[in-house]
Protein backbone atom coordinates (compact mmCIF):
# COMPACT_ATOMS: atom_id res chain seq x y z
CA UNK A 1 0.00 0.00 0.00
CA UNK A 2 2.89 2.28 0.83
CA UNK A 3 4.23 1.75 -2.66
CA UNK A 4 0.83 2.62 -4.14
CA UNK A 5 0.72 5.86 -2.12
CA UNK A 6 4.18 6.78 -3.34
CA UNK A 7 3.09 6.25 -6.93
CA UNK A 8 -0.05 8.34 -6.37
CA UNK A 9 2.00 11.16 -4.83
CA UNK A 10 4.44 11.03 -7.73
CA UNK A 11 1.60 11.20 -10.26
CA UNK A 12 0.05 14.20 -8.49
CA UNK A 13 3.32 16.06 -7.85
CA UNK A 14 4.33 19.27 -9.67
CA UNK A 15 6.49 19.18 -12.75
CA UNK A 16 9.68 21.33 -12.69
CA UNK A 17 7.83 23.96 -14.76
CA UNK A 18 4.93 24.03 -12.29
CA UNK A 19 7.39 24.45 -9.42
CA UNK A 20 8.99 27.36 -11.29
CA UNK A 21 5.61 29.04 -11.75
CA UNK A 22 4.62 28.62 -8.08
CA UNK A 23 7.90 30.22 -7.03
CA UNK A 24 7.29 33.22 -9.30
CA UNK A 25 6.24 36.11 -7.05
CA UNK A 26 3.39 37.30 -9.27
CA UNK A 27 2.29 34.21 -11.20
CA UNK A 28 2.43 32.02 -8.09
CA UNK A 29 0.24 34.46 -6.18
CA UNK A 30 -2.28 34.64 -9.03
CA UNK A 31 -2.53 30.85 -9.35
CA UNK A 32 -2.98 30.47 -5.58
CA UNK A 33 -5.89 32.92 -5.65
CA UNK A 34 -7.87 31.14 -8.39
CA UNK A 35 -11.21 30.04 -6.86
CA UNK A 36 -12.96 26.78 -7.61
CA UNK A 37 -15.43 27.33 -10.43
CA UNK A 38 -18.82 25.55 -10.23
CA UNK A 39 -18.76 24.94 -13.97
CA UNK A 40 -22.19 23.35 -14.26
CA UNK A 41 -23.92 26.03 -12.16
CA UNK A 42 -22.26 28.77 -14.21
CA UNK A 43 -23.55 27.27 -17.46
CA UNK A 44 -27.03 26.70 -16.01
CA UNK A 45 -27.17 30.36 -14.98
CA UNK A 46 -26.01 31.39 -18.44
CA UNK A 47 -28.69 29.26 -20.11
CA UNK A 48 -31.46 30.68 -17.92
CA UNK A 49 -30.24 34.28 -18.44
CA UNK A 50 -30.24 33.83 -22.22
CA UNK A 51 -33.56 31.93 -22.33
CA UNK A 52 -31.95 28.67 -23.41
CA UNK A 53 -33.63 26.29 -20.94
CA UNK A 54 -33.81 23.79 -23.80
CA UNK A 55 -30.15 23.03 -23.04
CA UNK A 56 -31.06 21.95 -19.50
CA UNK A 57 -32.51 18.69 -18.20
CA UNK A 58 -34.12 17.93 -14.84
CA UNK A 59 -33.33 15.19 -12.33
CA UNK A 60 -36.75 13.57 -11.82
CA UNK A 61 -35.94 12.47 -8.28
CA UNK A 62 -34.52 15.76 -6.97
CA UNK A 63 -35.96 18.25 -9.43
CA UNK A 64 -32.50 19.78 -9.83
CA UNK A 65 -31.55 21.18 -13.18
CA UNK A 66 -28.44 19.87 -14.95
CA UNK A 67 -26.63 20.42 -18.23
CA UNK A 68 -23.76 18.94 -20.15
CA UNK A 69 -20.55 20.99 -20.14
CA UNK A 70 -17.65 20.45 -22.49
CA UNK A 71 -13.92 20.95 -21.96
CA UNK A 72 -14.05 23.86 -24.41
CA UNK A 73 -16.72 25.60 -22.32
CA UNK A 74 -14.68 25.09 -19.16
CA UNK A 75 -11.71 26.70 -20.93
CA UNK A 76 -13.78 29.84 -21.55
CA UNK A 77 -14.67 30.18 -17.87
CA UNK A 78 -11.11 29.52 -16.69
CA UNK A 79 -9.80 32.19 -19.08
CA UNK A 80 -12.16 34.84 -17.72
CA UNK A 81 -11.50 34.01 -14.08
CA UNK A 82 -7.70 33.93 -14.54
CA UNK A 83 -7.64 37.41 -16.04
CA UNK A 84 -9.97 38.82 -13.38
CA UNK A 85 -7.84 37.42 -10.55
CA UNK A 86 -4.71 38.86 -12.20
CA UNK A 87 -6.31 42.32 -12.30
CA UNK A 88 -7.23 42.04 -8.61
CA UNK A 89 -3.55 41.42 -7.84
CA UNK A 90 -2.36 44.52 -9.74
CA UNK A 91 -1.31 42.41 -12.69
CA UNK A 92 -2.79 41.48 -16.03
CA UNK A 93 -2.24 39.45 -19.18
CA UNK A 94 -1.96 40.79 -22.73
CA UNK A 95 -0.99 39.51 -26.14
CA UNK A 96 1.65 41.89 -27.51
CA UNK A 97 3.14 41.27 -30.97
CA UNK A 98 1.72 37.76 -30.91
CA UNK A 99 3.27 36.79 -27.55
CA UNK A 100 1.66 36.46 -24.12
CA UNK A 101 2.91 38.98 -21.54
CA UNK A 102 2.04 39.57 -17.90
CA UNK A 103 2.61 42.62 -15.73
CA UNK A 104 5.14 41.54 -13.10
CA UNK A 105 4.69 44.58 -10.90
CA UNK A 106 7.31 46.64 -12.74
CA UNK A 107 6.92 45.94 -16.48
CA UNK A 108 5.23 43.70 -19.02
CA UNK A 109 7.26 40.50 -19.12
CA UNK A 110 7.09 38.06 -22.01
CA UNK A 111 6.02 34.51 -21.14
CA UNK A 112 7.37 31.63 -23.22
CA UNK A 113 4.65 29.47 -24.69
CA UNK A 114 5.60 26.46 -22.55
CA UNK A 115 5.41 28.56 -19.37
CA UNK A 116 2.11 30.10 -20.46
CA UNK A 117 0.63 26.69 -21.21
CA UNK A 118 1.56 25.29 -17.78
CA UNK A 119 0.43 28.47 -16.03
CA UNK A 120 -3.07 28.28 -17.51
CA UNK A 121 -3.15 24.52 -16.90
CA UNK A 122 -2.41 25.12 -13.20
CA UNK A 123 -5.17 27.74 -13.08
CA UNK A 124 -7.58 25.21 -14.59
CA UNK A 125 -6.62 22.59 -12.01
CA UNK A 126 -7.16 25.12 -9.20
CA UNK A 127 -10.54 25.99 -10.75
CA UNK A 128 -11.75 22.38 -10.63
CA UNK A 129 -10.16 20.39 -13.45
CA UNK A 130 -8.81 17.03 -12.41
CA UNK A 131 -4.97 17.14 -12.47
CA UNK A 132 -4.83 14.61 -15.30
CA UNK A 133 -7.52 16.56 -17.15
CA UNK A 134 -5.69 19.89 -16.78
CA UNK A 135 -2.31 18.49 -17.78
CA UNK A 136 -3.44 16.43 -20.76
CA UNK A 137 -1.66 17.84 -23.84
CA UNK A 138 -4.74 18.51 -25.99
CA UNK A 139 -6.52 20.20 -23.10
CA UNK A 140 -3.47 22.40 -22.41
CA UNK A 141 -3.53 23.48 -26.05
CA UNK A 142 -7.24 24.27 -25.82
CA UNK A 143 -6.75 26.32 -22.65
CA UNK A 144 -3.90 28.31 -24.17
CA UNK A 145 -5.70 28.90 -27.48
CA UNK A 146 -8.78 30.16 -25.66
CA UNK A 147 -6.76 32.49 -23.45
CA UNK A 148 -4.86 33.94 -26.42
CA UNK A 149 -8.10 34.38 -28.39
CA UNK A 150 -9.65 36.30 -25.49
CA UNK A 151 -6.78 38.73 -24.93
CA UNK A 152 -5.02 39.09 -28.27
CA UNK A 153 -5.66 42.85 -28.61
CA UNK A 154 -4.02 45.43 -26.33
CA UNK A 155 -6.69 47.60 -24.67
CA UNK A 156 -4.58 50.77 -24.78
CA UNK A 157 -4.36 52.61 -28.10
CA UNK A 158 -2.24 55.70 -27.50
CA UNK A 159 -2.64 58.71 -29.77
CA UNK A 160 0.54 60.26 -31.13
CA UNK A 161 -0.08 63.51 -29.22
CA UNK A 162 -0.48 61.60 -25.94
CA UNK A 163 2.72 59.59 -26.28
CA UNK A 164 4.93 60.13 -23.27
CA UNK A 165 8.49 59.15 -22.52
CA UNK A 166 8.97 56.78 -19.61
CA UNK A 167 12.13 55.00 -18.50
CA UNK A 168 11.83 52.02 -16.16
CA UNK A 169 14.57 51.73 -13.54
CA UNK A 170 15.04 49.55 -10.48
CA UNK A 171 13.58 52.11 -8.06
CA UNK A 172 10.70 53.40 -10.18
CA UNK A 173 9.66 54.90 -13.50
CA UNK A 174 11.11 58.18 -14.77
CA UNK A 175 8.40 60.19 -16.49
CA UNK A 176 9.24 63.09 -18.81
CA UNK A 177 6.97 66.12 -18.59
CA UNK A 178 7.53 69.80 -19.41
CA UNK A 179 11.24 69.36 -19.99
CA UNK A 180 11.97 67.47 -16.77
CA UNK A 181 12.04 63.87 -15.51
CA UNK A 182 10.28 62.87 -12.29
CA UNK A 183 10.38 59.49 -10.54
CA UNK A 184 7.14 57.69 -9.66
CA UNK A 185 5.83 54.19 -8.93
CA UNK A 186 5.49 51.52 -11.63
CA UNK A 187 2.22 51.49 -13.59
CA UNK A 188 1.04 48.83 -16.00
CA UNK A 189 -0.61 51.54 -18.12
CA UNK A 190 2.88 52.69 -19.21
CA UNK A 191 3.06 49.50 -21.32
CA UNK A 192 6.83 49.24 -20.73
CA UNK A 193 8.47 45.89 -21.47
CA UNK A 194 11.79 46.32 -19.66
CA UNK A 195 13.41 47.38 -16.40
CA UNK A 196 16.95 48.68 -16.09
CA UNK A 197 19.16 47.00 -13.50
CA UNK A 198 20.17 50.12 -11.55
CA UNK A 199 18.56 52.94 -9.57
CA UNK A 200 17.88 56.47 -10.71
CA UNK A 201 20.10 58.80 -8.70
CA UNK A 202 20.13 62.42 -9.93
CA UNK A 203 23.29 63.13 -7.93
CA UNK A 204 25.33 60.20 -9.28
CA UNK A 205 28.49 60.92 -11.28
CA UNK A 206 30.78 58.84 -13.51
CA UNK A 207 34.40 60.10 -13.27
CA UNK A 208 35.99 56.92 -14.70
CA UNK A 209 33.62 56.91 -17.66
CA UNK A 210 34.23 60.61 -18.31
CA UNK A 211 37.99 60.04 -18.30
CA UNK A 212 37.66 57.06 -20.66
CA UNK A 213 35.40 58.92 -23.09
CA UNK A 214 37.62 62.01 -23.13
CA UNK A 215 40.51 59.75 -24.18
CA UNK A 216 38.84 57.66 -26.92
CA UNK A 217 36.38 60.29 -28.21
CA UNK A 218 37.84 63.72 -27.39
CA UNK A 219 35.31 65.88 -29.26
CA UNK A 220 32.58 66.89 -26.78
CA UNK A 221 29.91 67.14 -29.47
CA UNK A 222 30.66 63.57 -30.59
CA UNK A 223 30.30 62.44 -26.96
CA UNK A 224 26.91 64.16 -26.85
CA UNK A 225 25.85 62.34 -30.02
CA UNK A 226 26.76 58.98 -28.45
CA UNK A 227 24.74 59.72 -25.30
CA UNK A 228 21.82 60.90 -27.44
CA UNK A 229 21.86 57.67 -29.42
CA UNK A 230 21.59 55.64 -26.21
CA UNK A 231 18.79 57.94 -25.04
CA UNK A 232 17.02 57.59 -28.39
CA UNK A 233 16.38 53.94 -27.49
CA UNK A 234 13.88 55.09 -24.84
CA UNK A 235 11.92 57.44 -27.12
CA UNK A 236 8.92 55.91 -28.94
CA UNK A 237 9.36 56.13 -32.70
CA UNK A 238 5.96 57.80 -33.07
CA UNK A 239 7.05 60.47 -30.56
CA UNK A 240 10.30 61.36 -32.35
CA UNK A 241 11.01 59.72 -35.69
CA UNK A 242 14.59 60.66 -36.56
CA UNK A 243 15.21 57.57 -38.73
CA UNK A 244 18.85 57.39 -37.65
CA UNK A 245 21.18 54.59 -36.62
CA UNK A 246 24.79 54.63 -35.45
CA UNK A 247 27.96 52.99 -36.69
CA UNK A 248 31.04 53.00 -34.42
CA UNK A 249 33.96 52.86 -36.80
CA UNK A 250 37.66 52.23 -36.27
CA UNK A 251 40.39 49.60 -36.21
CA UNK A 252 42.44 48.26 -33.32
CA UNK A 253 42.24 48.92 -29.59
CA UNK A 254 40.16 52.08 -29.69
CA UNK A 255 37.41 51.67 -27.08
CA UNK A 256 34.56 50.47 -29.33
CA UNK A 257 34.41 47.15 -27.47
CA UNK A 258 34.09 48.89 -24.11
CA UNK A 259 31.22 51.04 -25.44
CA UNK A 260 29.58 47.89 -26.83
CA UNK A 261 29.65 46.11 -23.45
CA UNK A 262 28.65 49.24 -21.56
CA UNK A 263 25.60 49.99 -23.70
CA UNK A 264 24.34 46.44 -23.14
CA UNK A 265 24.80 46.89 -19.39
CA UNK A 266 22.88 50.17 -19.41
CA UNK A 267 19.93 48.84 -21.40
CA UNK A 268 20.06 45.30 -20.01
CA UNK A 269 21.37 42.40 -22.08
CA UNK A 270 17.91 40.82 -22.19
CA UNK A 271 16.59 43.96 -23.90
CA UNK A 272 19.30 44.08 -26.59
CA UNK A 273 19.69 41.85 -29.65
CA UNK A 274 22.91 41.54 -31.64
CA UNK A 275 22.02 40.68 -35.23
CA UNK A 276 24.11 41.78 -38.21
CA UNK A 277 22.65 43.79 -41.08
CA UNK A 278 22.87 40.69 -43.26
CA UNK A 279 20.78 38.62 -40.83
CA UNK A 280 18.20 41.38 -40.42
CA UNK A 281 17.97 41.80 -44.19
CA UNK A 282 17.12 38.27 -45.21
CA UNK A 283 15.79 36.34 -42.18
CA UNK A 284 12.19 37.01 -41.11
CA UNK A 285 12.68 34.92 -37.96
CA UNK A 286 15.58 37.15 -36.94
CA UNK A 287 13.52 40.31 -37.45
CA UNK A 288 10.74 38.92 -35.25
CA UNK A 289 13.14 38.90 -32.30
CA UNK A 290 13.35 42.71 -32.41
CA UNK A 291 9.84 42.86 -30.96
CA UNK A 292 9.89 44.47 -27.51
CA UNK A 293 13.64 45.18 -27.63
CA UNK A 294 15.24 48.56 -26.97
CA UNK A 295 18.23 48.15 -29.26
CA UNK A 296 19.90 45.89 -31.78
CA UNK A 297 23.65 46.35 -31.28
CA UNK A 298 25.87 44.11 -33.39
CA UNK A 299 29.62 43.87 -32.98
CA UNK A 300 29.88 43.49 -36.77
CA UNK A 301 28.01 44.48 -39.92
CA UNK A 302 28.03 41.01 -41.46
CA UNK A 303 27.97 40.28 -45.18
CA UNK A 304 25.97 41.84 -47.98
CA UNK A 305 22.69 43.37 -46.84
CA UNK A 306 19.41 44.52 -48.36
CA UNK A 307 19.55 48.35 -48.06
CA UNK A 308 15.78 48.69 -48.51
CA UNK A 309 15.05 46.38 -45.58
CA UNK A 310 17.64 48.10 -43.37
CA UNK A 311 16.12 51.49 -44.21
CA UNK A 312 12.66 50.21 -43.24
CA UNK A 313 13.91 48.89 -39.91
CA UNK A 314 15.80 52.07 -39.05
CA UNK A 315 12.71 54.13 -39.95
CA UNK A 316 10.43 51.95 -37.83
CA UNK A 317 8.27 51.04 -40.82
CA UNK A 318 6.04 47.96 -40.89
CA UNK A 319 8.02 44.84 -41.80
CA UNK A 320 7.07 41.22 -42.33
CA UNK A 321 8.42 38.82 -39.72
CA UNK A 322 7.94 35.18 -38.84
CA UNK A 323 8.07 33.26 -35.61
CA UNK A 324 9.06 29.59 -35.64
CA UNK A 325 6.06 27.32 -36.32
CA UNK A 326 3.80 30.37 -36.79
CA UNK A 327 2.51 32.28 -39.79
CA UNK A 328 4.16 35.40 -41.19
CA UNK A 329 2.90 38.54 -39.47
CA UNK A 330 3.54 42.27 -39.72
CA UNK A 331 5.57 43.90 -36.95
CA UNK A 332 4.29 47.42 -36.29
CA UNK A 333 5.02 50.30 -33.93
CA UNK A 334 8.25 48.78 -32.63
CA UNK A 335 10.78 51.01 -30.86
CA UNK A 336 14.00 49.05 -31.40
CA UNK A 337 16.93 51.23 -32.50
CA UNK A 338 20.14 50.12 -34.24
CA UNK A 339 23.88 50.38 -33.55
CA UNK A 340 26.80 48.55 -35.14
CA UNK A 341 30.54 48.29 -34.59
CA UNK A 342 32.78 47.91 -37.61
CA UNK A 343 36.45 47.99 -38.53
CA UNK A 344 35.63 49.00 -42.12
CA UNK A 345 32.70 50.81 -43.68
CA UNK A 346 30.30 49.07 -46.10
CA UNK A 347 31.29 49.21 -49.77
CA UNK A 348 28.09 48.00 -51.45
CA UNK A 349 26.12 51.20 -50.88
CA UNK A 350 27.29 53.00 -54.08
CA UNK A 351 25.89 56.53 -53.69
CA UNK A 352 22.65 55.44 -52.04
CA UNK A 353 21.47 58.79 -50.66
CA UNK A 354 18.64 57.43 -48.53
CA UNK A 355 21.10 54.99 -46.98
CA UNK A 356 23.57 57.78 -46.13
CA UNK A 357 20.85 59.90 -44.57
CA UNK A 358 20.12 57.29 -41.91
CA UNK A 359 23.65 56.79 -40.59
CA UNK A 360 25.59 58.52 -37.85
CA UNK A 361 29.18 57.33 -38.28
CA UNK A 362 31.17 57.84 -35.09
CA UNK A 363 34.91 57.37 -35.70
CA UNK A 364 37.09 55.89 -32.96
CA UNK A 365 40.55 56.69 -34.28
CA UNK A 366 42.48 56.99 -31.02
CA UNK A 367 44.53 53.85 -30.37
CA UNK A 368 44.70 53.13 -26.65
CA UNK A 369 48.31 52.73 -25.56
CA UNK A 370 49.19 49.31 -24.13
CA UNK A 371 49.99 50.76 -20.71
CA UNK A 372 46.52 52.37 -20.60
CA UNK A 373 44.52 49.28 -21.59
CA UNK A 374 42.43 47.91 -18.74
CA UNK A 375 40.61 44.62 -19.36
CA UNK A 376 38.61 45.15 -16.17
CA UNK A 377 37.35 48.58 -17.23
CA UNK A 378 33.87 47.36 -18.31
CA UNK A 379 33.37 45.84 -14.84
CA UNK A 380 34.59 49.03 -13.17
CA UNK A 381 32.20 51.14 -15.23
CA UNK A 382 29.24 49.00 -14.11
CA UNK A 383 29.57 50.73 -10.73
CA UNK A 384 28.93 54.06 -12.44
CA UNK A 385 25.76 53.12 -14.36
CA UNK A 386 23.54 55.57 -12.46
CA UNK A 387 25.99 58.38 -13.18
CA UNK A 388 26.38 57.42 -16.84
CA UNK A 389 22.61 57.29 -17.14
CA UNK A 390 22.40 60.91 -16.00
CA UNK A 391 24.41 61.78 -19.11
CA UNK A 392 21.93 59.71 -21.15
CA UNK A 393 19.03 61.67 -19.62
CA UNK A 394 20.70 64.91 -20.71
CA UNK A 395 20.95 63.40 -24.19
CA UNK A 396 17.22 62.61 -24.23
CA UNK A 397 16.42 66.20 -23.27
CA UNK A 398 18.62 67.57 -26.05
CA UNK A 399 16.98 65.29 -28.62
CA UNK A 400 13.49 66.38 -27.60
CA UNK A 401 14.41 70.07 -27.57
CA UNK A 402 16.26 70.08 -30.91
CA UNK A 403 14.37 67.19 -32.54
CA UNK A 404 17.72 66.14 -33.95
CA UNK A 405 21.16 64.99 -32.89
CA UNK A 406 23.85 67.46 -31.83
CA UNK A 407 25.92 68.87 -34.70
CA UNK A 408 29.40 67.34 -34.61
CA UNK A 409 32.18 68.39 -36.96
CA UNK A 410 33.81 64.99 -36.48
CA UNK A 411 30.63 63.10 -37.38
CA UNK A 412 29.86 65.34 -40.37
CA UNK A 413 33.39 65.06 -41.76
CA UNK A 414 33.40 61.28 -41.42
CA UNK A 415 30.06 60.97 -43.20
CA UNK A 416 31.20 63.20 -46.07
CA UNK A 417 34.35 61.12 -46.49
CA UNK A 418 32.23 57.98 -46.51
CA UNK A 419 29.96 59.41 -49.18
CA UNK A 420 32.98 60.03 -51.39
CA UNK A 421 34.50 56.59 -50.77
CA UNK A 422 31.23 54.76 -51.35
CA UNK A 423 30.82 56.56 -54.69
CA UNK A 424 33.75 55.06 -56.56
CA UNK A 425 33.40 57.52 -59.44
CA UNK A 426 33.73 60.53 -57.15
CA UNK A 427 36.51 58.82 -55.21
CA UNK A 428 38.45 58.19 -58.46
CA UNK A 429 37.97 61.79 -59.66
CA UNK A 430 39.24 63.14 -56.36
CA UNK A 431 42.21 60.75 -56.13
CA UNK A 432 43.32 61.26 -59.74
CA UNK A 433 42.93 65.04 -59.57
CA UNK A 434 40.50 65.54 -62.46
CA UNK A 435 39.03 69.04 -62.50
CA UNK A 436 36.38 70.80 -64.58
CA UNK A 437 37.41 73.24 -67.29
CA UNK A 438 33.78 74.14 -68.02
CA UNK A 439 31.05 74.36 -65.37
CA UNK A 440 28.86 71.21 -65.52
CA UNK A 441 25.69 73.30 -65.90
CA UNK A 442 27.01 74.83 -69.16
CA UNK A 443 24.57 74.71 -72.11
CA UNK A 444 26.70 76.16 -74.95
CA UNK A 445 28.58 73.75 -77.20
CA UNK A 446 32.36 73.97 -76.94
CA UNK A 447 35.01 73.57 -79.63
CA UNK A 448 37.82 71.04 -79.70
CA UNK A 449 40.21 73.79 -78.60
CA UNK A 450 38.79 73.59 -75.07
CA UNK A 451 40.55 70.83 -73.06
CA UNK A 452 38.48 67.67 -73.01
CA UNK A 453 38.69 63.87 -72.77
CA UNK A 454 36.56 61.22 -74.44
CA UNK A 455 34.07 59.53 -72.11
CA UNK A 456 35.14 56.02 -73.16
CA UNK A 457 38.76 56.85 -72.31
CA UNK A 458 37.73 58.09 -68.86
CA UNK A 459 35.71 54.94 -68.21
CA UNK A 460 38.70 52.73 -69.14
CA UNK A 461 40.90 54.67 -66.71
CA UNK A 462 38.23 54.43 -64.00
CA UNK A 463 37.83 50.65 -64.41
CA UNK A 464 41.61 50.13 -64.28
CA UNK A 465 41.78 52.22 -61.09
CA UNK A 466 39.01 50.19 -59.43
CA UNK A 467 40.67 46.88 -60.27
CA UNK A 468 43.99 48.09 -58.93
CA UNK A 469 42.36 49.22 -55.68
CA UNK A 470 40.16 46.13 -55.36
CA UNK A 471 37.00 48.23 -55.67
CA UNK A 472 33.75 47.37 -57.42
CA UNK A 473 33.28 49.48 -60.56
CA UNK A 474 29.90 50.80 -61.68
CA UNK A 475 28.34 50.13 -65.06
CA UNK A 476 29.12 52.36 -68.03
CA UNK A 477 25.66 53.92 -67.80
CA UNK A 478 26.03 54.73 -64.10
CA UNK A 479 29.51 56.13 -64.70
CA UNK A 480 28.10 58.38 -67.43
CA UNK A 481 25.35 59.63 -65.10
CA UNK A 482 27.76 60.50 -62.29
CA UNK A 483 30.34 62.15 -64.55
CA UNK A 484 27.59 64.49 -65.80
CA UNK A 485 27.07 65.71 -62.25
CA UNK A 486 30.73 66.65 -62.02
CA UNK A 487 31.64 67.86 -65.51
CA UNK A 488 30.11 69.32 -68.66
CA UNK A 489 29.53 66.46 -71.15
CA UNK A 490 28.96 67.09 -74.87
CA UNK A 491 27.60 64.43 -77.21
CA UNK A 492 27.74 64.31 -81.00
CA UNK A 493 31.25 65.69 -81.21
CA UNK A 494 33.93 64.76 -83.79
CA UNK A 495 33.51 61.15 -84.96
CA UNK A 496 30.30 61.12 -82.91
CA UNK A 497 32.38 60.93 -79.73
CA UNK A 498 31.24 62.05 -76.30
CA UNK A 499 33.54 64.68 -74.81
CA UNK A 500 34.00 65.35 -71.11
CA UNK A 501 35.42 68.81 -70.46
CA UNK A 502 37.85 68.01 -67.69
CA UNK A 503 41.60 67.88 -67.29
CA UNK A 504 44.35 66.76 -64.94
CA UNK A 505 47.08 69.09 -63.66
CA UNK A 506 50.53 68.22 -64.90
CA UNK A 507 51.93 69.53 -61.65
CA UNK A 508 50.28 69.76 -58.27
CA UNK A 509 50.43 73.55 -58.04
CA UNK A 510 49.14 74.55 -61.48
CA UNK A 511 46.73 77.45 -60.86
CA UNK A 512 43.11 77.15 -61.95
CA UNK A 513 41.74 79.88 -64.26
CA UNK A 514 38.95 82.19 -63.12
CA UNK A 515 36.24 80.52 -65.23
CA UNK A 516 36.85 77.10 -63.74
CA UNK A 517 36.36 75.62 -60.32
CA UNK A 518 38.69 73.47 -58.26
CA UNK A 519 38.13 69.71 -57.86
CA UNK A 520 37.15 70.35 -54.26
CA UNK A 521 34.37 72.71 -55.33
CA UNK A 522 32.85 70.10 -57.58
CA UNK A 523 33.16 67.44 -54.91
CA UNK A 524 31.30 69.71 -52.54
CA UNK A 525 28.73 70.49 -55.24
CA UNK A 526 28.19 66.78 -55.84
CA UNK A 527 27.80 66.07 -52.12
CA UNK A 528 25.25 68.89 -51.83
CA UNK A 529 23.40 67.34 -54.73
CA UNK A 530 23.40 64.00 -52.92
CA UNK A 531 22.05 65.56 -49.74
CA UNK A 532 19.20 67.26 -51.60
CA UNK A 533 18.07 64.06 -53.33
CA UNK A 534 15.34 62.03 -51.69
Amino acid sequence: MKTDLNIINICLSDTPMQEFIRENRILGRIISAIPEIPFEKVKIGECIRKGREDLLYENKKTGAKHTKITIEEKCVYVSKVLKKVAEEHNSDFLILDGFLHYFNGAYWEKIDESVASDCISMAAEKAGFLPVEAQQENNKKKLLRQFIADYKCPPIQTKDDDLSISVNLRNGTLKYNNGEFTLRDFQKEDMLRYQLSFDYDPDATCPQFDEFLDYVLPEKQAQDVLMEMIGYCFIPTRKLKLERSMMLYGEGANGKGVIYELVKEILGKEHVTGFSMAALSFDANTRAQLSGKLLNYSSELGGKCNPDMIKKLISGEDVEVKTLYKDVWTMQDYTCKFMFNTNSLPKETEANVAFFRRWIILPFDVTIAKEKRDKKLPDKLKKELSGIFNRVISGIKRLLEREDFTESELVNRTLEEYKIRSNTVLFWVKKEGWFAVVPPENTERKSAKVPHVELDFLYEKYVAFCKKKGMHETSNATFNERIRKLFYVQTGSTNNATWVFCDKPKEKDIPVSDDTQSPKSYVERFIDNLNEEK
